[in-house]
């Protein structure tokens, strides 16, 4: 019987996933989002880091504006940082890793005593803003709308992926827990699903595409 697969974002040419659709794997990859760009201006006052949470806020932002050579950029893991340098031609000088509190840990050591812009969406939860817990003087910048799509429709699968918590916000608004094997991106995706279905789900470690594929390819073997 032919296994599904849903994942919540539309998988790029180069991701390890089109690997199980050679494998006769049913892929069903589609965000549960709207996506568009906000009207935003830069604050007056000169920031000295400025830390994109995804690849859609590095898009948007450089979108309108240039890259600052006197500014120090971080992106969230391995993938943004690829993406940022292809759009700016530069690599970002922080690359977030781990859980949102291992990535605040690891940030404020580096950048401790600045001061530091948060680009992100309009529905962010700001996940590792929080955990700096006021040792640094940070602003947000919202660059773009992330809303839950109205309608859509999918089908049963075996494997569910989920790549941010609105995403799994969005599909439970719209389908019960029908006991599908889970999976989430991280830690944060990780506890948007326990608080809709309350029960714990797998993540890989790093909160990696990449990452993902080798946890779904273990978890088909098994």
């Amino acid at each position: 019987m032919t296994k599904r697969i849903f994942i919540s974002r539309k998988l790029l040419s180069d991701s390890p996933f089109h690997d199980l659709i050679s494998e006769g794997i049913e892929i069903y990859d589609d965000s549960l989002i709207e996506f568009n760009a906000l009207d935003f201006k830069l604050p007056k006052k000169m920031y000295q880091n400025l830390f994109f949470y995804s690849k859609k806020g590095i898009f948007y932002f450089f979108n309108s504006q240039k890259y600052d050579p006197n500014i120090s950029y971080g992106v969230m893991g391995e993938s943004s940082a690829i993406y940022f340098k292809n759009i700016t031609g530069h690599k970002p000088e922080f690359v977030g890793q781990g859980s949102p509190k291992e990535t605040a840990d690891s940030l404020l050591t580096k950048i401790k005593g600045q001061n530091i812009l948060f680009v992100k969406a309009k529905n962010s939860i700001s996940s590792i803003q929080k955990k700096l817990d006021g040792n640094v003087q940070s602003d947000d910048l919202e660059v773009y709308s992330n809303d839950p799509k109205i309608k859509f429709e999918l089908p049963n699968c075996d494997i569910l992926i989920f790549t941010s918590p609105l995403n799994v916000r969005t599909y439970y608004s719209m389908y019960h827990d029908r006991g599908e094997q889970v999976l989430a991106i991280g830690s944060t995706t990780f506890k948007a699903i326990f608080e809709c279905i309350h029960r714990k789900v797998k993540y890989p470690e790093t909160a990696s595409e990449y990452s993902l594929y080798n946890l779904v390819k273990s978890c088909l073997i098994s």
